[in-house]
């Protein structure tokens, strides 16, 4: 069976190395993402180490990597930690099938950062899933899926650990037999409703809610919990009833302040503000201008002081 794989990072790598291994299964190319990707990436160095061709795209809708699928007539193609879309030409390629790694299961929780909004939500358990990819985002029939119970500290960073670790052990132990096998006997879970979150959805309208209760502040500090990494989720907005206004890519659980207002900022420096709440409170740092998670210089110096109040809306 020929495999091209495409995606980036720790994944994509691993399960290269798991194809180009197995006996049954021969890895013909890699694909990288040329926005996450370079020359002197680690997933292209590591084709260039397995001795198979390689190519970094920004797009799976056209030249050159309709062409260079083309050219290795895959019987899989398999998406691993892959941003790129892949349009009903590219899905015709494969003999046999196209198979995507997702780090929630599917379909309860689809799109991006599944993993955050279950902190949120309370759930208790979790898990990843390879399916098949259709002409949807996260729609396809499954493949195979692995579920695990989300310890009471697991924080964004713990959880999406966790689910690499177990699409790497997944897709070498359950997956990948399965695809040299030819028996695929993919499945839905016509019980469970579709969601899918976009990057653009945000909770609480994307204002940091100082007005949750304590249980709800907790899990909303460990869907915020990316560190030492840099926060994938979004920059909640602080904003004051002045109308000064912040946005914070940390957000941390602290002690609570007896006597504190809720809403109220109880500690301010330029770095740091601290919010009390009605429990705990909320310490926010890495202070941006702007809402977008991009490359910026946080501020060094704000209106926001001890005092104030924030406001619950936009």
């Amino acid at each position: 069976m020929r495999f091209v794989v495409v995606g980036s990072g720790k994944t994509a790598i691993s399960v290269s190395k798991a194809i180009a291994a197995h006996e049954s299964a021969e890895l013909v190319g890699m694909i990288g993402d040329s926005r996450r990707e370079t020359v002197q990436s680690s997933f292209l160095k590591q084709a260039e180490k397995l001795g198979v061709k390689a190519i970094a795209v920004k797009s799976l809708k056209q030249d050159p990597a309709l062409s260079f699928l083309r050219e290795l007539e895959p019987d899989y193609v398999i998406s691993a930690n892959n941003f790129m879309i892949f349009a009903q030409d590219a899905l015709a390629i494969p003999k046999r099938a196209t198979v995507n790694f997702h780090n929630g299961p599917l379909p309860a929780y689809g799109g991006v950062n599944p993993f955050c909004w279950a902190l949120m939500n309370g759930e208790t358990s979790y898990g990843i899933t390879w399916h098949l990819v259709d002409l949807g985002i996260d729609t396809g029939d499954l493949l195979v899926q692995e579920v695990f119970d989300i310890d009471p500290e697991d924080t964004a960073l713990t959880l999406m650990i966790k689910c690499i670790e177990l699409a790497i052990s997944s897709f070498r132990e359950r997956v990948l037999p399965i695809l040299v096998s030819g028996i695929l006997n993919p499945y839905q879970k016509p019980d469970v409703a579709h969601t899918y979150f976009t990057g653009k959805d945000v909770p609480y309208g994307g204002v940091l809610p100082w007005w949750l209760d304590a249980d709800a502040l907790i899990r909303y500090g460990r869907a915020m919990g990316f560190a030492p990494l840099p926060n994938m989720f979004y920059r909640p907005l602080l904003k004051t009833t002045n109308g000064d206004q912040l946005y914070g890519a940390r957000v941390e659980i602290g002690s609570s302040q007896p006597g504190a207002v809720p809403g109220t900022i109880i500690a301010a420096d330029e770095q740091t503000i601290t919010v009390a709440t009605a429990g705990a409170s909320l310490i926010v740092s890495e202070l941006y201008k702007r809402a977008a998670l991009k490359s910026e210089i946080p501020v060094n110096d704000h209106p926001i002081k001890v005092g104030d109040t924030l406001i619950t809306e936009t």
